[in-house]
């Protein structure tokens, strides 16, 4: 499988005095999703939302059909996590059609080659 990277290109000037355009590596399309819109959403920006939870230490979202997610969460120095309201902010964030169902767990198992994934996505091929 080849593995392509999602991001976003700059055409003006950078500060350095260089005029060509530069890109900005956001993520893999496969952890990218997508909503009901159309709105794309990198690893990246799935990752800074969730970090904005001061009680999740470590996370991972899995898209288990189009809109529909489990969210691993990993508490913070044991720290109570309101799903509820993770899910409602979620919603907010994503699309109000989606569907999350958040797990309170105490690790998150890397991938078999060691890397880390944030975000698992089952739609990308529709990117």
């Amino acid at each position: 499988m080849m593995l392509e990277n999602v991001g976003r290109y700059f055409i003006e000037d950078h500060g350095c005095g260089r005029k060509s355009i530069r890109f900005q590596v956001e993520g893999r399309i496969e952890d990218t999703l997508s909503n009901s819109r159309g709105e794309l959403f990198t690893s990246d920006k799935v990752f800074d939302f969730f970090h904005g939870f001061e009680e999740i230490d470590n996370f991972q979202l899995i898209e288990k059909s189009k809109g529909n997610f489990d969210l691993l969460c990993v508490p913070n120095n044991g720290t109570d996590i309101n799903r509820e309201r993770i899910a409602q902010e979620f919603k907010k964030f994503y699309s109000p059609d989606a569907f999350i169902k958040p797990y309170i767990v105490k690790t998150i198992k890397a991938e078999d080659g060691g890397k880390f994934r944030f975000v698992k996505s089952k739609s990308f091929g529709e990117i």
